[in-house]
């Protein structure tokens, strides 16, 4: 439906009332061309900005899966650093109650 106005529409630019001059309908031509070009020029500008928008998106998303990784990364040390915490506690508790043995039967 778009397309059969817009071609009415050109019809009409193009034909008018119909007692037009050759100049005028070069007139007519070259203002169709300059319109046809000005859209070919907004499409193609349209695409460049669409190519560099999915560009920076899978640029973010790159960015944003490394940071993922690079948590898990730190969450995975900080729990192998409260583990060995953990384990020398123990170790020092463990000695706590041995030196508080060895003073009791001293």
């Amino acid at each position: 439906h778009k397309y059969r106005s817009e071609n009415s529409n050109l019809r009409k630019i193009l034909y008018g009332s119909g007692g037009e001059t050759i100049e005028q309908y070069q007139m007519k031509v070259a203002e169709l061309e300059k319109r046809i070009i000005t859209e070919n020029l907004d499409s193609m500008k349209f695409s460049d900005e669409k190519k560099m928008v999915a560009s920076k998106m899978q640029e973010l998303r790159d960015k944003y899966n490394n940071i993922v990784k690079q948590k898990a990364e730190i969450q995975a040390q900080l729990l192998e650093s409260e583990e060995e915490k953990l384990s020398l506690s123990k170790g020092l508790i463990e000695l706590q109650l041995e030196n508080a043995k060895m003073q009791e039967q001293v």
